[in-house]
């Protein structure tokens, strides 16, 4: 919980991260090159993946990058299921656009401080509340999820999905060794735990085979 001067106080879900899109057509990683995708200009594992499938990054962040949606500055940005109402991103999709129905990312919220500011008992206590209020979290976030029109949701075809999972793993890979100009900022330990994660909740997946671990 503590590194580099900092500790961990709490890690709170926000919920899986989706692509908004102007456009229904946008259901393949395919069909995202030449699209313009609002990404946080902060967040270098975002701008790989949005280069690896040749979209044109826009450099954004949290304050604008609904915005740039709505205004049709962008075809396509990612959020979670809350910011469909609370930053009306309803508006830029509009008529012809949807929510893709595939998981980019999990969000969380995390409360970081100097590991000088409380004492050890006092840090564990502020973890305890933030694990504590998981269910609640949980639950407001499927709500929201409900809460998008289901004519909203862009459905991706089972056959797609392994195409989607593999390419997200290529990436995950080359984000953990720096391979192909990609920035190195996965921990090996952080993807091997994940890995086992994603395992157990789906074993037939291809990267759950022996060939494949992460």
């Amino acid at each position: 919980m503590k590194e580099n001067g900092y500790e961990v106080l709490g890690i709170v879900p926000v919920g899986a991260g989706y692509l908004f899109v102007n456009d229904r057509g946008i259901d393949t990683a395919g069909e995202l090159a030449g699209k313009r995708m609002a990404t946080l200009d902060y967040q270098k594992d975002a701008i790989h993946m949005v280069n690896y499938v040749k979209a044109t990054v826009v450099p954004s962040d949290i304050t604008n990058f609904a915005g740039k949606f709505n205004n049709g500055s962008v075809d396509t940005a990612y959020a979670p299921a809350f910011a469909y109402e609370a930053l009306e991103l309803y508006k830029g999709i509009g008529k012809e656009g949807g929510v893709v129905d595939y998981p980019l990312a999990q969000l969380t919220m995390q409360v970081i401080a100097r590991d000088d500011v409380l004492p050890a008992d006092k840090a564990q206590t502020a973890r305890e509340v933030a694990w504590g209020m998981f269910p609640q979290a949980m639950n407001l976030i499927s709500g929201q999820e409900a809460a998008i029109p289901d004519e909203k949701w862009v459905r991706i075809p089972e056959k797609d999905i392994q195409g989607y999972q593999e390419m997200f793993r290529q990436n995950r890979l080359e984000m953990r060794d720096g391979l192909n100009g990609a920035p190195d900022v996965y921990h090996p330990k952080m993807l091997g735990l994940l890995s086992k994660i994603r395992c157990a909740s789906n074993p037939a997946s291809s990267e759950c085979t022996a060939g494949n671990r992460e």
